[in-house]
């Protein structure tokens, strides 16, 4: 029979160190002779990064990790079942065989031609490598594209170069013309984007031409249809649909749905589409979730495939198969492939051993509705712990996570992190703020000239939505906001009397200092009256703040968050601020994520009155001694 316990100390078998090492999965890749190739980063080895491979019979072999010299990031297969990579550390490429040795491609850091390659492609005749990147030069941010020889001779050749950022480069079958994704550095991908084409000569790419898109309209992801035409994914119907392009500019809307068919991310990494055999293109598709299913371009009549997967927005199509990140309600992620002929599927690597389903949290798609009618949307994950009852007519403590970055979507796999909350008796909110992406271009439009203002009022909509239709505890509600996300957090606290508490991760607080392309995109979208548009508005928080802040973040400095600690410190507000040496922007090791997880869930004790069994006590300063 459960036991009858108050929300927040429900006993649980998801231990801050389980959730803390579940694996990040990325880049299911499909190789040519019928494998699987995939990358994990593995908190419990320290964030160490590996790469997997899984033969056509299912047997999976570690192939290397990072101690092999690099971490890879992008992947692109050649013949004979290899594949190229991009290391992640400095740009290099390596040819990877299996049972050999990393083979470079590229001559080692000094000079380097790209600092990070965004994107990679065979070059027409399958001698090269095409590969895509950023390069700095002083002050400024180059991009290119480089042709890098897959005999290792290391004579690279420079293709194009631009001040424009470049994503998505595709030769064409005859090998005459190239099609790519270009915008301007200060903009992001999902503001405004070009599809461009140019002539492939010996000297480079020449004759460039903008085939697709100009003001207020993003293009992403072009494939080839024929040697005319071109699919690509814009949103000039305020989704992000997919199109067939001609090279005379001729337009045709392949399926002109009211939802995303695309996900333009700055790095390229893989399209939400790809050409199977036959003609038919594989589609990952949805408004906040993503499902796969066939289209017919011919007639645009979208076969349903009935898998029962929510997936990561990227795929990687070869012959009739499909591979991706995928999960089953209720299930952690996993790497999925799917036979398109027969609809056959299987599960190749899982992102963690879960405990048993029933204390896994189901996110359920909720929207609601501002006072001046706009919509937010969200994913509320409500308390589960098969072995706990709450107490009669005790209201519901809730948690709001809100999302780093506007333009972007957050990410909704259910993984242990909430479920080390929601086992416990915790709600969470899972918060797409305007400006996310998912919904529409109208919704991101919404935040531009707004961030600062729309997105605290977005979070006041949920309050209220979460306390009227959820069970909510008005007086026991907590907000949880990663960079961006955190300074959102901070807003609501400064603002509002709606929310108890704020844990921020690496928080920006301060906008006129000095930072990353993330920070001079919030100086863009920020609205004029906004909190955040004074040094002064943190001096407005009252209530109790956790601060957490990877010492390495390059994304946001910990200067920003060490300001904010001294002001709350000056103003008498709890608080603690806790450090972690060697983390980045993203926490990657198990021991940073286990320490930051159990100091929140104390955290929300104190501040939200339970008490969590068997969690080290966090101590909250309030006064000018830390």
């Amino acid at each position: 029979m459960a036991e009858q316990c108050s929300y927040g100390a429900w006993p649980s078998p998801v231990s801050a160190r389980q959730a803390a090492e579940t694996v990040w999965l990325r880049s299911a890749t499909l190789a040519d002779d019928g494998a699987v190739w995939w990358q994990e980063i593995r908190p419990g080895e320290g964030g160490r990064g590996h790469l997997l491979r899984a033969s056509a019979d299912g047997h999976v072999t570690d192939v290397l990790d990072d101690r092999d010299g690099f971490e890879a990031g992008l992947l692109l297969p050649v013949e004979g079942g290899a594949m190229v990579a991009a290391s992640d550390r400095d740009g290099r490429l390596f040819l990877l065989e299996l049972g050999a040795r990393p083979r470079p491609l590229t001559p080692p850091p000094g000079r380097p031609q790209h600092d990070h390659v965004s994107a990679l492609v065979p070059g027409p005749g399958g001698r090269e490598v095409w590969a895509a990147g950023t390069v700095r030069r002083g002050d400024a941010t180059e991009s290119s594209l480089i042709a890098v020889p897959l005999d290792g001779s290391g004579e690279v050749r420079t293709l194009l170069r631009t001040p424009h950022r470049i994503s998505a480069p595709r030769p064409s079958s005859d090998g005459s013309l190239l099609s790519w994704i270009s915008w301007d550095q200060l903009l992001m991908p999902w503001d405004e984007a070009d599809l461009r084409v140019g002539l492939i000569t010996p000297d480079g790419i020449e004759q460039e031409r903008i085939l697709l898109g100009g003001p207020a309209e993003a293009v992403c992801h072009p494939e080839w249809a024929s040697a005319g035409s071109l699919y690509a994914v814009s949103d000039r119907s305020h989704w992000w649909n997919l199109y067939e392009v001609g090279l005379d500019g001729a337009l045709r809307p392949l399926c002109p749905w009211s939802e995303e068919f695309g996900w333009p991310l700055p790095e390229g990494a893989q399209p939400t589409y790809g050409r199977l055999r036959g003609g038919r293109l594989a589609v990952l598709h949805g408004t906040g979730t993503w499902r796969l299913d066939l289209l017919d371009p011919a007639d645009g009549c979208l076969l349903p495939l009935d898998l029962p997967y929510d997936w990561q927005p990227a795929l990687h199509v070869m012959g009739r198969t499909v591979a991706g990140i995928a999960r089953e309600q209720a299930r952690p992620a996993a790497v999925v492939t799917v036979d398109t002929a027969g609809g056959q599927h299987r599960v190749l690597g899982q992102a963690a051993a879960a405990p048993p389903p029933e204390y896994l949290p189901e996110g359920i798609q909720e929207t609601f509705a501002g006072r001046d009618g706009h919509e937010v949307h969200a994913l509320i994950y409500q308390p589960r712990n098969p072995s706990c009852r709450p107490v009669s007519r005790e209201l519901v403590p809730y948690l709001i996570f809100l999302p780093d970055l506007p333009g972007v979507q957050p990410d909704r796999m259910p993984d242990l992190v909430k479920a080390f909350f929601t086992s416990r008796g915790l709600g969470v909110a899972d918060v797409s703020v305007r400006g996310s992406a998912g919904y529409g271009r109208g919704y991101r439009e919404q935040m531009y000239g707004r961030w600062g203002a729309a997105d605290v009022e977005d979070c006041a909509v949920v309050i209220r939505g979460l306390v009227s239709r959820w069970h909510a505890d008005p007086a026991r509600l907590a907000l949880r906001g990663v960079g961006a996300g955190g300074a959102t957090a901070l807003g609501v606290l400064a603002g509002t009397d709606a929310c108890a508490a704020a844990t921020v991760y690496a928080p920006v607080t301060d906008l006129a200092l000095p930072g990353s392309a993330m920070t001079r995109y919030l100086r863009q979208i920020a609205a004029d009256a906004t909190l955040l548009g004074s040094r002064s508005w943190p001096e407005r928080i009252r209530r109790p703040v956790l601060i957490l802040h990877g010492l390495d973040d390059a994304i946001v400095a910990p200067e920003q968050s060490a300001r904010l600690r001294d002001i709350l410190r000056g103003r008498h507000v709890p608080h603690a601020r806790l450090t972690f040496a060697g983390e980045r922007h993203v926490f990657r090791s198990a021991d940073a994520i286990a320490r930051a997880l159990e100091a929140e869930l104390s955290f929300y004790g104190q501040v939200l009155r339970f008490r969590p069994p068997a969690v080290p006590h966090l101590e909250l300063s309030i006064s000018s001694e830390d």
